[in-house]
Parts: structure tokens; C-alpha cells; sequence
């Protein structure tokens, strides 16, 4: 099966939609992709607006600083479709994204759903390049190279077997023009809430390692 979603919620994608193919492999039955859906500007920009929307949607709050040096700066309610082979969607469920800042312009983004019938364990991200026990919680990092295109662009079909064999390799649709990028992301699961930390801007490990520390320490054990 394949993952795939939209990440108009990264910073250095000006389309509102954008598809991301990555060959993971879903426990879930009938879905075998997904689609996600937000907006590339902000829903909510202040502290208390987020706050407010992520109690809301069923989920604690979020430090304000993240690793010392990333600040809170705004987030986005995204629309989710999990989508059979014929990809007519199976069901739907909705998740939080929330962006974070340091002084050099770097973004680092949390990504909060339930668990579900996707997401009910691990076994549909990527293979991690590198795995740490955080209070006895499995955290799992990866870094994923994107090769990023037009909507209407068409991939030749060595790419496509990249994409298809690789864990570490994904096409994403919906930039203006062909570009590479690499993602660093770190997921784990904490008392029913899926965690996905993300950033295209070479952040180090360690500081995402921290980051996630920083957020399971929310929920203690």
C-alpha cells in the first residue's frame, strides 16, 4: 500500500495542495492511501486562538517553545480521506498541524491526530534510520527525499519504481516547478494521539529528538 497526503502545510510550498506518494505499508483493511487537505496561510495565529482549537479537537495543549529556540507561530485544522485503490474514500477524520519558528527562520511542524484505523499502530510510516526509547515511549526518525513537481506533471517511470521500492524516497505533487527536497520527520504515539514532527529545513537529530521528548513529557507516565 501506499501513503498519501498533502503537505500544503509546509512552508516552502506555495500550492494549497500537495500530493506526497511514499511506499509505506497501512494495517488498515480497505485504504490504501491518504489525502489531506489545509490551507497554505494559518487558521489560527495567536496563542489563545490555538489553544482554544486544539482543545477543541481533543488534544492538550502545546508548549509555546519547542527545543529552546522554536516558538509557536501559527496552525491549521486538516482535512483527512482514506481512500481504497479505486480511491473512493473509506473515511475521513480530521488532525492539527502547528507550526513552530526559530530566530533564523527555520520551521519545525506538529502533527496531532487520534488513532484510528490507519493509524492504530507504526507500522504505516516509513522504516526510521534511527529509533530512541523516550519514557518508554518508541520514537522514530526519518529522513525522506521528495522529488516535488506540477500537478499535471508526468514522471518518468524510473522515478516511479523509486518511489514505489524506496522507504526513503516520495513524489509530491502541486509545485510550480520540479524541485528536491529532504524532510526530516519523527512520529510516535502517546496515549492515543499520533505525533508526526516535521521539517524540510535541516534541522539537527538531536534538536528533533528533543522536541519530541519535550512533547511526551505532556502526557506523563
Amino acid at each position: 500500500m501506499k501513503k498519501r497526503f498533502t503537505a500544503s502545510r509546509t512552508a516552502v510550498i506555495a500550492a494549497a495542495v500537495v500530493l506526497i506518494m511514499a511506499a509505506t505499508v497501512f494495517a488498515a483493511g480497505r485504504i490504501v492511501s491518504i489525502g489531506s487537505h489545509s490551507l497554505s496561510s494559518y487558521d489560527y495565529t495567536s496563542r489563545e486562538e490555538i489553544d482554544a482549537a486544539l482543545e477543541d479537537a481533543g488534544f492538550q495543549k502545546l508548549p509555546e517553545k519547542l527545543a529552546d529556540s522554536f516558538v509557536m507561530d501559527g496552525a491549521n485544522l486538516v482535512a483527512n480521506e482514506g481512500m481504497d485503490e479505486a480511491e473512493n474514500v473509506v473515511d475521513s477524520w480530521e488532525s492539527f498541524s502547528v507550526a513552530y519558528k526559530d530566530d533564523a527562520g527555520r520551521t519545525l511542524y506538529v502533527d496531532l491526530a487520534r488513532t484510528n484505523s490507519v493509524y492504530e499502530d507504526m507500522s504505516g510510516w516509513p522504516n526510521p534510520t534511527q529509533t530512541r526509547t523516550i519514557d518508554g515511549i518508541e520514537v522514530r526518525y526519518d529522513r525522506t527525499e521528495h522529488y516535488m513537481v506540477p500537478a499535471d506533471y508526468e514522471v518518468d517511470e524510473e522515478t516511479l519504481q523509486r518511489a514505489e521500492q524506496e522507504d526513503h524516497f516520495a513524489i509530491s505533487y502541486g509545485t510550480p516547478e520540479p524541485e528536491t527536497l529532504f524532510f526530516d520527520n519523527i512520529h510516535f504515539i502517546a496515549d492515543d494521539v499520533v505525533f508526526e514532527i516535521l521539517s524540510s529545513d535541516d534541522i539537527p537529530t538531536d534538536t528533533m529528538f528533543t522536541a519530541a521528548e519535550e512533547l511526551i513529557r505532556l502526557y506523563p507516565r
